[in-house]
């Protein structure tokens, strides 16, 4: 693939939602201490889930003795499950980041948009933002998804047939309920993602492709930057004086 010029940055035409930044501080955070994140994530759900199973068993259990008893064991499955999850969610981040984090005082908001550079395949025009998105498509070549879309559609079509199993047993035993109809679209969500796994992960993987060879191309070696090589629209006349608008080529 020839490496395509930086293009109009995909910068956000309204400002990000609270929620997208919000999610973008965790990335950061994630990435720079993984197994921290993952032990604090995991342990506030998982902490939730115990007071839940908590209040249900004093209200099922006829004395403190018992209630104590099922807390106790709720207690301890819920530490393994924190401590499964969280390591587990560290070392696939490690894996992915690869030794090469999101920097710690990285903007919210460029990362937003590096991000959907990244997803385009394409530069802009913030060297910073370009750097970042560079990073991130280094990431995303390394995610098993992307690197394994074969076998993580088998995994998926795998799960997809335990599930339609089950239903089947389901509906000949107890016929139609709630439950049977949450797991039909379960099933039908699995599925679906099998199918459609495959030619997602490919389109993800062309345009991390192209955005990391595109930034390899323009912004390291003799150019000494893309930044430098190329103006924005409107940039070399301000930088010139001039109050033309500028055509964007290479200067």
């Amino acid at each position: 693939m020839v490496p395509q010029p930086p293009q109009d940055s995909p910068y956000y035409p309204y400002p990000p939602s609270g929620f997208a930044v919000f999610r973008a501080r965790n990335v950061i955070r994630a990435q720079n201490g993984p197994r921290a994140s993952a032990y604090l994530v995991f342990g506030l759900l998982v902490l939730i889930g115990w007071l839940l199973f908590l209040v249900a068993a004093v209200a099922l259990t006829e004395s403190h003795g018992e209630t104590l008893v099922y807390a106790g064991l709720g207690l301890l499955a819920a530490v393994g499950l924190t401590v499964l999850a969280a390591e587990t969610t560290a070392r696939s981040t490690r894996t992915v980041v690869g030794g090469d984090p999101l920097p710690p005082g990285t903007d919210p908001v460029r990362l937003l948009t590096a991000e959907e550079s990244v997803k385009k395949g394409v530069l802009g025009w913030d060297p910073e933002t370009n750097r970042l998105a560079r990073i991130l498509a280094g990431q995303k070549l390394r995610e098993y998804g992307i690197r394994f879309p074969g076998r993580t559609s088998a995994f998926l079509a795998s799960v997809a047939c335990v599930q339609a199993v089950l239903l089947t047993w389901w509906l000949v035993t107890e016929g139609v309920s709630v439950d049977s109809v949450f797991l039909f679209f379960t099933l039908l969500g699995n599925a679906l993602a099998a199918l459609l796994h495959p030619p997602v992960a490919a389109r993800d993987r062309r345009c991390a492709e192209a955005l990391r060879a595109a930034y390899d191309h323009y912004a390291t070696g003799p150019r000494h930057g893309f930044h430098r090589t190329y103006a924005a629209p409107g940039e070399q006349d301000r930088r010139d004086g001039r109050r033309r608008p500028s055509d964007g080529v290479p200067r």
